[in-house]
């Protein structure tokens, strides 16, 4: 977890904490590091800090290979099961050079 706290132009503090994962630039921080924050104007609460956003499409992206490949096993077990034991059979023996009878 990042905590953050900040001033905004009124001198009023406000501070925030979201997670962020190990690849993030932001994960390397110390409480003596400073970073630069966007505020939206008119809403103190609401920033942006170019680091979350790469760490959550960073993680995005990982989510998504790994359901692509969840889904590449799934459907090469199927295709396996479907295609039946003689086909993979030959499959291999073809593979081994191994000759079987029709």
């Amino acid at each position: 977890m990042l905590h953050i706290i900040w001033k905004d132009a009124a001198g009023e503090s406000h501070s925030e904490q979201f997670a962020v994962g190990e690849e993030s630039p932001l994960y390397q921080l110390s409480e003596q590091d400073t970073l630069t924050i966007r505020i939206k104007p008119g809403q103190a609460d609401k920033f942006y800090i170019r680091g979350q956003i790469e760490s959550t499409v960073w993680s995005v992206c990982k989510g998504a290979l790994t359901i692509l490949m969840v889904c590449f096993v799934v459907l090469a077990y199927f295709l396996v099961t479907l295609s039946g034991p003689s086909r993979l059979s030959r499959l291999f023996s073809n593979i081994r050079g191994e000759q079987l009878l029709p």
